[in-house]
């Protein structure tokens, strides 16, 4: 991390392939308006599609805002961690936001928002809002309530309840000492960074939430990490091996002062996951069968008959039209601002 005094937000993306979403991503950035300097800083992980030269021609016509990172080989695919390689060394900024290629902001006071509660706030270390969840062509807005109807505080026992899975990525903007300092060894191990990364910060100061809803998520977007994981299966079991071993470790490391309610979470997240790769052996064995036992008819209904459940989620999981006007309208505020 950079000690720049000027820069009050560095905004961090990552992306991969992704040259059809990737400007409403950067579009979005530009478009905050702020009383702030801010930052975008981009990651390309050698994309194939067309992505990387995008991000070149926005970095191009906005230097005083844009740097790139712009790999010739693949790092993921080499088992390198690219945010604590390349990214955090680079970010200047006394806070940091996130917003992945295939994500993007729809308010555009997001930013100042956020950045004016977290000034005001000193021992909050992390803020959080509302997202959208849309389908990667923006034509269908799907059903996203948020977690609390009011602006409210969470702990480090809704952080290891799953906090960081259950609200959208691109909401997080957190103090950069915190996110740039050494990581724990529970967030190295882990396999993906949402969630250890919110239970880090609630052990450094509570975690603010605000139900307003400022951004967009695609679900199943192409090259995302849950497109991948639904055509393979087996990088589920992969996953949930790693993130009990990460949860053995945050256990340790805080002293055990959390292991009862670890241990429910692990069997949740252990219960999560052999139901969504349709795991029966597993899921006949104690707790397991009797959590399925107690799953609602429209749980039962999604493993049994997954046929059926596609068209009752497509009929139950679009948005009421007045949440569809609300984020329409948002996509105009921004649009009328792009700058490329």
């Amino acid at each position: 991390m950079k000690d720049d005094r000027s820069i009050a937000v560095s905004i961090v993306c990552i992306t991969y392939n992704q040259a059809g979403y990737i400007a409403d991503a950067i579009e979005s950035f530009l478009a905050q308006e702020v009383s702030f300097n801010y930052e975008i800083l981009i990651h390309d992980d050698a994309s194939d599609d067309g992505t990387a030269e995008l991000v070149q021609l926005y970095a191009e016509r906005f230097p005083d805002k844009i740097v790139t990172i712009l790999q010739k080989e693949n790092q993921y695919s080499q088992g390198i961690k690219v945010i604590a390689t390349y990214v955090k060394p680079r970010i200047r900024g006394r806070y940091v936001a996130f917003c992945e290629g295939d994500d993007f902001w729809t308010d555009i006071n997001k930013l100042q928002i956020q950045y004016d509660y977290m000034e005001a706030n000193p021992e909050c270390s992390m803020c959080l809002h509302n997202g959208w969840n849309i389908s990667p062509n923006k034509k269908r807005v799907f059903n996203s309530k948020p977690l609390s109807r009011e602006a409210c505080v969470f702990g480090v026992e809704e952080a290891i309840q799953g906090l960081g899975i259950k609200v959208v990525t691109n909401s997080f903007f957190c103090r950069a000492d915190i996110y740039c300092a050494e990581a724990p060894e529970f967030i190295r191990i882990a396999p993906t960074g949402d969630y250890g990364r919110v239970v880090a910060n609630a052990l450094k100061g509570y975690i603010y939430y605000m139900p307003q809803t400022m951004s967009a998520h695609r679900c199943e977007a192409r090259n995302s990490l849950t497109e991948r994981w639904t055509k393979k299966p087996e990088l589920w079991r992969q996953y949930i091996e790693r993130q009990m071993d990460m949860l053995d470790c945050l256990d340790r490391e805080t002293e055990y002062q959390y292991t009862e309610l670890i241990e429910r979470e692990k069997i949740k997240q252990k219960f999560d996951t052999y139901f969504i790769i349709g795991d029966t052996n597993a899921l006949n064995i104690e707790p397991y069968r009797t959590m399925m036992k107690q799953l609602s008819f429209k749980k039962k209904l999604q493993f049994y008959h997954p046929c059926l459940f596609e068209v009752f989620r497509s009929v139950m999981r679009v948005a009421r039209v007045k949440n569809k006007l609300i984020f329409k309208r948002q996509l105009r505020m921004y649009k009328k601002r792009r700058k490329f």
